[in-house]
């Protein structure tokens, strides 16, 4: 791949993880328009769900969607995760924005692991991202449980297609403050490398109060890159629910 066509291939990924996003959180310009996403993209998403419905079937899978609305758009974050077997995981993951607009963009991804170690999971991560199609990322994960109120996930990934490394951090502080109510911190970041340069980093941050299934709070989502020095921001309310 010529060096100027990977630089776009990065850009377009770092506004299709920031539209989307959580910011992305997994945010946007060029890439996010009013027509439909990509075909291939959609077909390959949809074959992904279909699968992995088949397997929460069997698995007794956990899903959650968060719809987190803001001034500038509304994002739907939705995710799935389910046992392929005792060793073996599958987690599912799509980030729709709709800007104000009109503008639709979408990032998805789906995370095969298993476990080497206590811990430890090796994984092979599958991106899907409107325009650049389908890109896969080996890498390993790491969960961890401190006092049971903090928890602790960091995953590394190197990309194949645009030989980039991609490293997501996710902490969680849960602070029960009444029967059944639960305060709840989080921070979830992700930050993408070249071989040579810093390409992007996303972060998504929640707080809010938990009471069975639901979770209420407010949020802001920021998102960097290596072409601007601007720090773009977006703050709002969010709203989840997990079943």
């Amino acid at each position: 791949m010529k060096l100027e066509s990977k630089e776009k291939c990065v850009d377009m990924k770092s506004n299709a993880i920031e539209s989307s996003h959580w910011k992305c959180k997994m945010p946007l310009t060029s890439v996010t328009s009013s027509k439909p996403i990509h075909k291939a993209v959609t077909a390959a998403v949809l074959a992904s769900v279909l699968a992995l419905s088949n397997v929460c079937n069997a698995k007794a899978a956990n899903w959650a969607i968060e719809v987190m609305n803001s001034s500038e758009s509304t994002v739907v974050d939705t995710n799935v995760t389910g046992r392929l077997t005792s060793h073996a995981g599958i987690f599912a993951r799509n980030i729709t924005t709709t800007w104000k607009d009109n503008r639709v963009s979408a990032f998805s991804l789906v995370d095969l692991s298993y476990g080497i170690s206590k811990n430890v999971n090796a994984v092979v991560e599958t991106q899907f991202i409107d325009k650049l199609g389908i890109s896969p990322r080996p890498g390993l994960q790491l969960n961890a449980n401190v006092k049971d109120s903090l928890s602790i996930f960091l995953m590394a990934t190197a990309g194949l297609k645009l030989k980039d490394a991609e490293l997501v951090v996710l902490l969680q502080h849960r602070l029960s403050i009444a029967k059944g109510i639960s305060w709840v911190n989080q921070v979830e970041a992700v930050t993408n490398v070249g071989p040579s340069d810093y390409n992007f980093s996303v972060q998504k941050l929640r707080s809010g109060l938990q009471k069975d299934k639901f979770t209420v709070g407010v949020a802001t989502d920021l998102s960097e890159t290596n072409s601007s020095t601007e720090i773009k921001h977006s703050v709002g309310l969010f709203c989840s629910i997990r079943f």
